[in-house]
């Protein structure tokens, strides 16, 4: 009896100095991670888990924000190794090769904590993949922006930003200011390193695609061709643009004041407009044969190998409630997604917001592809050939599109 006793009080002794609570072997931990470097990004969702673990205090959750540069070697990894976090946010490129990939717990479309029907349908679309729901978009829409003080400048009306292609070249031209044979500023902002995302831009204002929904290149189609060439004139026949990589860690040319007109995704505009403040102006993608805008963007998902089903499907529902999209937007800057938060999205500030939720009504993403950040790099190396001449728009794009049909037989 005495042994017993002794045992219990040490027992109770490792309890408390251990920090255990007889409550805690009810207590769910969940891992969550999040892609990105920014502190915004890390005070916005510590804050919204917060909330979470509050009202549901049998869950915890351990939160890990990681760059993106490496982001996509460590998931990867964690899968290999049977430690993927419960929860996860991840980018386009992620998304579409871990769905193919069977990686993801589907949503139930019809879960009414969820409510779908609240949803636009580019974000339903965007996050289904063979007629299921993984995941719902939290989108940043590239929008054309333009400097109005560099419009007035160059004699150009700074409420009338060009409305087509034609116009758009004549603009670059007048906008860009050299010393010599050197820009000092473009006239359009276009990444020549990593240049996939300006590319799909123009491609889609032609009805074009890059890959169809097997992955099998597109993009080397007539239109495709038309859309490079255009771009690649913009540099080498009339000299407008600064080259440029949009991964450069000093930021896109346009956000340090370098270029007269950009897209440029909705997550930079806090950034912009502490710089320009109401230099800027916003417009709706320019139309050729369709004003179709880009869209990208994070994903919240749930781990087909998850261990906690029933908790981690319960957090991502709440990252998807109204009250934690309007947090995120507020401090991340993705678009609210719900049809629910539109009204008070346009209020908040009217001029730019009407804009943009315009836009993303009107916007597609990339095709999902079981190749695709090979795909993105391969596209992304033959623009490059294509801009410094090493080969024509056609041959860039026929010799990509090869090596990424070579890719999906592997």
């Amino acid at each position: 009896m005495k042994q017993k006793l002794l045992f219990i009080i040490a027992l109770g002794v490792f309890v408390l100095l251990s920090g255990i609570s007889l409550a805690d072997s009810n207590v769910t931990t969940l891992n969550f991670w999040m892609p990105g470097q920014e502190p915004t990004i890390k005070a916005t969702m510590e804050s919204v888990l917060a909330k979470f673990e509050k009202e549901n205090p049998n869950i915890k959750v351990n939160y890990a924000q990681i760059p993106w540069n490496e982001y996509p070697v460590k998931l990867n990894t964690a899968y290999s190794g049977g430690v993927a976090p419960d929860v996860m946010g991840v980018g386009w490129g992620q998304f579409g090769q871990l769905v193919s990939q069977n990686r993801f717990l589907p949503f139930d479309k019809n879960s009414a904590k969820l409510n779908t029907k609240d949803f636009y349908d580019v974000v339903l679309k965007e996050g289904s993949y063979r007629g299921r729901l993984y995941g719902l978009l939290l989108p940043e829409v590239r929008v054309f922006l333009y400097r109005k003080d560099y419009f007035k400048e160059a004699g150009l009306d700074p409420n009338k930003p060009p409305r087509n292609w034609q116009e758009l070249q004549k603009y670059a031209i007048k906008l860009t200011k050299r010393n010599g044979s050197r820009v000092e500023r473009a006239g359009l902002d276009i990444a020549t390193q990593n240049g996939h995302q300006m590319f799909a831009t123009m491609l889609w204002q032609l009805n074009g695609d890059l890959w169809d929904e097997d992955g099998q290149p597109l993009f080397n189609s007539k239109e495709g061709v038309q859309a490079l060439t255009y771009l690649v004139n913009l540099k080498n026949k009339y000299n407008t643009i600064i080259p440029s990589d949009i991964q450069s860690l000093t930021g896109p040319v346009f956000m340090n004041g370098y270029a007269a007109m950009a897209y440029m995704q909705t997550q930079a505009l806090p950034e912009l407009e502490k710089k320009a403040g109401d230099k800027l102006g916003y417009a709706l993608p320019i139309k050729q044969k369709s004003d179709t805008a880009l869209v990208m963007g994070t994903f919240f998902t749930v781990s087909a190998s998850t261990k906690n089903k029933e908790a981690a499907t319960k957090l991502a529902e709440f990252l998807y409630s109204g009250d934690s999209l309007w947090d995120i937007y507020q401090g991340i800057n993705f678009l609210p997604t719900r049809k629910s938060l539109e009204d008070r999205f346009v209020k908040d500030s009217p001029e730019k917001n009407r804009i943009f939720i315009t836009a993303l009504q009107n916007s597609r993403g990339f095709n999902k592809s079981p190749v695709f950040s090979e795909a993105q790099k391969i596209l992304s190396l033959s623009l490059e050939q294509a801009y410094y001449g090493k080969k024509t728009p056609k041959q860039a794009l026929d010799e990509a599109a090869a090596k990424i049909r070579a890719a999906l037989k592997k």
